[in-house]
């Protein structure tokens, strides 16, 4: 995994998005997906939050060290699909503001038009 996620020791903040269809045949439930990017940032971080649509996923990654200078943690997503409902398609997101800025990472897997 190391080829294609790199592990930077200074950065105090991952996020990490899948895509509908990657990961099949090799574990595509969420837990397993987790589990295999918190093994690979190691102890030094926390799961701040995650969120998905299917296999839509984004999930964000911050040191513990930070853990007690994050506030207003929200997760969100939208379906976009067929008829504006099906989950194959659409974006998903988590924002916090640390100290007096907030982020916001976002995934989407949209139509080809």
């Amino acid at each position: 995994m190391g080829a294609w996620v790199p592990c930077w020791r200074r950065r105090h903040e991952r996020e990490q998005g899948q895509g509908q269809g990657q990961g099949r045949g090799r574990g595509n439930c969420e837990e397993d997906w987790i589990s295999v990017y918190s093994a690979h940032f190691g102890d030094d971080y926390h799961m701040l939050a995650a969120f998905s649509l299917w296999q839509i996923r984004i999930a964000v990654w911050v040191r513990k060290e930070h853990l007690p200078r994050i506030t207003n943690v929200q997760t969100g997503g939208v379906a976009t699909g067929i008829a504006g409902v099906v989950k194959n398609k659409g974006g998903t997101a988590v924002s916090f503001d640390f100290h007096e800025t907030t982020f916001c990472f976002i995934n989407s897997h949209l139509a080809a038009r």
